[in-house]
């Protein structure tokens, strides 16, 4: 229950009562009238917010569109993901004020229905280009038409054998059985002929072996002689056509334009006689695209490294053949614009046979122009430290092998590049977000260890409050960095596979080797600040001095980091024995706070239980004059019961002790603690101006 201390606000007290000044006895001063949120469910969301997922989506991803750039939708942040639906059709589009709270604005893309990307729309990321002041949302679907499908070399080749097929279907025992003799004698030498490979010569000779003996079986039937005839034929037809066993689904990888944040999204099309994009002029440079086709897709590759070849391009066919795996279906398109360069890139996940890979590629000068097939590169592998797969990382295992999600940044300080990414399954507690350094787009990357903060948020399997928080993405705002990822409404059994979104902010710090790592200060499911154009507060305790009667690593009380994560110990808590601490932050100057929040340490055992006093120097004007005293706040309970899993004897951690109050102008806050066991803090944050 929210505790009013006092039902007046401190500038009556001034007016009608008397006051000590600063450094007095200890119940000296004025009692702040304030509201201890420590065991609050009711947060105020003036001030705070919490993780409660409202939002019944996944795979996020946001944006925020600035008042100055847009008059008609600027002002807010702007979120695209795949709805949590099983059989996504459609994107729409949420907004929101304050990262929290999201309201529905309207369909964004909603594919044409003469379009490839009919089933299984996934993980929509859309970035704005300032050069043409369009939006480009990049997105993953199954290719309509292609469930349980070959892949093949080129497209060209794909079309040549579903004609084949369609025709041979058709035949019946006698016009099959024509067809095989007629080719037979087309693969009765030893070697191959023009236009066969050596290892397509062996299989049809293979397939014209089995065949015969199948035929010399005296109790097959007519049905199945049928299609023994059929599939023989249709195979020595098409034996130049390299195919690849048939996959689930075939996922590639489209991108929808638009002029405004909230569309509607035209999917990008490039033909001369056909225009699915208004305004848009047929460029003859790049490939034509018909609204049918992928902007990505597996048959893209082969074709290229097939022209790499025929046109004697030989550095690119090498690059490109020592890296392309057998099939290439892809999901999670991530788009990055390099701000040391501007080129362009692209980040995704291949599907088959295994998701164990993340791929980057650089694009065109366009987002929408042909991208540098030769580029293509395996960044990471899941389980491994580097792509090579020669070193085992110690990240979190789940019952699936899967590395998906990918998402860059860039950091300005090191230079270095973040490829950061989910991994494990979607539904499982352990998914969680780790991070690999590279100095280029493309890498080389290598993964920093769980045990070195390598894991920009994860969940715990101790832990009954947060459940499998993953694929994501990153915001820049106010000189803050936020990420925004899914997490399970089952938090605790993993028995539902509903997911909702969340927000936290993210610091970073260098670990014990010396490497700028990013960590979140979650996931949380407590109250954080508010944070948006709404917020009227911010946390200004980093901008303070501080100094402690007694303790060790005073520095960790306002250095932004909250240690919520149990994977590593890389993110120091200042502790203090058993005894009477006082805490002080000093400002420069008078700032006017509105709440103060004392987060505990993560793990139970070494838990405050209260905070015995806060005190407020301040200023206020009384009489037309500035007076300056003591104001104080006394014996706040940290909730114990709201913060325990009693079940597993364990922390949830990232609770405070959390009191608000009325705007008071503050030059030093004191914090006192007298406790009868050692204990830590984690941070101290206070909302102020």
């Amino acid at each position: 229950m929210r505790k009013k201390l006092l039902g007046v606000g401190l500038a009556c007290i001034l007016l009608t009562g008397s006051f000590a000044g600063c450094g007095t006895a200890a119940e000296s001063g004025i009692e702040l009238p304030c509201y201890d949120q420590s065991a609050d469910q009711n947060y105020n969301p003036d001030l705070f917010y919490r993780n409660d997922m409202t939002t019944y989506s996944a795979d996020p991803s946001v944006l925020w569109v600035p008042e100055e750039r847009d008059s008609e939708y600027g002002g807010y942040f702007y979120m695209f993901s795949t709805g949590d639906a099983g059989n996504v059709k459609s994107f729409g589009v949420n907004r929101s004020r304050n990262m929290i709270d999201w309201e529905y604005v309207q369909t964004a893309f909603l594919p044409d229905t003469a379009s490839w990307a009919q089933d299984r729309l996934y993980a929509p990321e859309c970035i704005y280009d300032e050069t043409d002041g369009k939006y480009y949302l990049f997105f993953s679907a199954s290719w309509d038409g292609r469930e349980n499908d070959n892949l093949y070399d080129s497209l060209s080749e794909k079309a040549e054998y579903e004609r084949a097929e369609e025709e041979i279907r058709e035949y019946d025992f006698d016009a099959a059985q024509t067809e095989i003799d007629a080719l037979r004698a087309k693969f009765d030498a030893e070697t191959p002929a023009a236009g066969y490979t050596a290892e397509e010569w062996a299989q049809a000779k293979q397939l014209l072996a089995d065949y015969d003996t199948h035929m010399s079986e005296p109790d097959a039937d007519e049905t199945q002689k049928l299609v023994w005839a059929q599939e023989c034929a249709l195979g020595l037809k098409t034996a130049h056509i390299t195919r690849k066993a048939a996959v689930n689904y075939v996922h590639s990888i489209g991108v929808a334009v638009s002029d405004s944040p909230v569309g509607p999204f035209y999917q990008y099309t490039n033909l001369e006689s056909e225009e699915f994009m208004p305004e848009e002029a047929y460029n003859e440079d790049a490939r034509e695209i018909g609204i049918g086709r992928p902007f990505i897709t597996h048959e893209d590759f082969y074709e290229a490294l097939a022209e790499f070849e025929k046109n004697g391009e030989t550095k690119k066919y090498e690059a490109l053949k020592s890296v392309l795996p057998d099939r290439m279906t892809m999901i999670d398109a991530d788009p990055f614009l390099d701000p040391q360069t501007g080129k362009k890139y692209i980040y995704f996940s291949s599907v088959e046979p295994t998701q164990e890979y993340i791929f980057g590629m650089q694009l065109g000068e366009n987002w929408t122009d042909d991208p540098l097939w030769e580029t293509l590169t395996p960044l990471t592998r899941y389980g491994y430290k580097t792509v090579d797969g020669e070193e085992e990382i110690d990240y979190p295992r789940g019952t699936s092998a899967i590395e998906e999600g990918p998402h860059m940044l860039y950091d300005e300080e090191t230079g270095n590049y973040y490829m950061t990414f989910s991994v494990n399954g979607a539904y499982e507690k352990e998914y969680a977000v780790g991070q690999a350094i590279g100095d280029s787009p493309l890498g080389p990357f290598e993964k920093v260890s769980m045990e070195k903060g390598g894991l920009v948020i994860a969940s715990d399997s101790m832990w009954d409050h947060v459940s499998g928080p993953g694929h994501h993405c990153f915001l820049r705002y106010d000189g803050k960095l936020y990420i925004f990822y899914q997490g399970l409404y089952e938090r605790a059994n993993n028995q539902s596979n509903a997911r909702g979104i969340c927000v936290d902010e993210v610091k970073s710090y260098r670990n014990d080797d010396g490497t700028k790592v990013f960590n979140a200060n979650g996931p949380s499911y407590a109250p954080m600040p508010k944070a948006g154009p709404d917020a009227q507060y911010r946390n200004i305790a980093e901008e303070a001095q501080i100094t402690v009667n007694r303790g060790e690593r005073k520095e960790a009380l306002n250095d932004g980091l909250i240690n919520i994560m149990t994977h590593h110990d890389q993110i120091p808590e200042f502790g203090a024995a058993a005894g009477k601490t006082t805490i002080t932050l000093d400002f420069e100057e008078y700032r006017t706070i509105r709440a103060i929040m004392i987060f505990n340490a993560r793990d139970l055992e070494n838990w405050f239980d209260k905070i015995d006093r806060i005190e407020l120097d301040f200023a206020a004007v009384k009489d037309g004059q500035e007076i300056k005293a003591t104001a104080y706040m006394k014996d706040l309970i940290f909730d114990k019961e709201l913060y325990t899993y009693e079940v597993m004897e364990t922390a949830r951690p990232g609770g405070s002790v959390c009191v608000e109050f009325d705007e008071i102008r503050v030059k030093t806050v004191r914090i006192t603690i007298d406790s009868d066991k050692a204990f830590s803090i984690s941070e101290i944050y206070v909302l102020g101006k």
